[in-house]
């Protein structure tokens, strides 16, 4: 069983634990109820905000249990405010209200964790460089070929394929910059490259040691990952996955720019 699976039935049994505690502690006294209740969406708002900030989520979490948790950590606490909720409930509503609730968190973990029991489909990434650029061969695949060619520009030699085994890419739903980094972290093992994930402003950006890799915000709802590789007065050369070699003005890369990028310590 291939872990992110593991870590998928756990988080399952972690909130159905949650839950139950809920209906305990929602027949105990006031205090002991607002004890918990408080301990709960401590966890939901921990968890968002791990979601939220992710350069500090590396820091606070292990980097081998965060890409398994970065979008669902605050279903545990979710589902013991619930389990609260539905046991203090007096009336039918609010115990409709409180079941409705109960679907929605899990759909919310469905919809964050879903790709844990996906594969990665190695087989259909087909060998693509372009010179110093490796483009993706999948629509989804943009983390994947841009680690890839962030590598290469550091002497490592490595593809799409291996990338999307170490980064988690899934089909449909990609990869993160969280799975980006921990897949890194793996690929540059004992050789003296450290990867670390920044939130810098884009003139701090404009002073990093390149390759850097960097998120656009393309479409709305959607980011494309790219590795910016070099820079002058007039504007930055970018190995975009999916459009090839771009030389884009300081306005239009600043326009995009998320504030989320992974650069590389040597």
């Amino acid at each position: 069983m291939q872990t992110s699976v593991q870590w998928f039935i756990f988080q399952i049994v972690v909130s159905t634990a949650a839950f139950g505690l809920g209906l305990h502690v929602g027949r105990t006294t006031v205090l002991r109820k607002s004890l918990w209740l408080g301990f709960g969406l401590g966890i939901l708002v921990y968890g968002t905000w791990l979601q939220k900030t992710p350069s500090v989520a590396v820091q606070m979490v292990p980097l081998w249990v965060l890409p398994y948790i970065e979008g669902t950590a605050g279903v545990p606490g979710f589902m013991l405010v619930i389990g609260v909720f539905y046991a203090h409930s007096k009336l039918p509503q609010q115990r409709r209200l409180a079941a409705l609730a109960v679907l929605l968190g899990v759909i919310y973990f469905f919809q964050g964790g879903l790709w844990m029991l996906q594969v990665t489909p190695t087989r259909t990434f087909a060998h693509n460089a372009d010179g110093e650029l490796v483009r993706q061969s999948q629509d989804y695949s943009c983390v994947a070929a841009s680690c890839a060619t962030a590598l290469r520009q550091l002497g490592v030699d490595t593809s799409e394929s291996e990338m999307a085994m170490l980064t988690q890419t899934r089909p449909g739903t990609g990869s993160t910059i969280v799975r980006a980094l921990h897949g890194l972290q793996i690929r540059l093992s004992g050789m003296g490259v450290v990867p670390s994930m920044l939130e810098p402003s884009y003139e701090q950006v404009m002073r990093l040691e390149m390759p850097i890799l960097t998120l656009l915000q393309l479409e709305l709802g959607k980011q494309h990952m790219v590795t910016l590789l070099r820079i002058d007065d007039m504007g930055v050369q970018v190995a975009d996955p999916q459009r090839g070699m771009l030389y884009l003005s300081h306005d239009e890369l600043r326009a995009s720019y998320v504030g989320q990028v992974i650069t590389f310590e040597q």
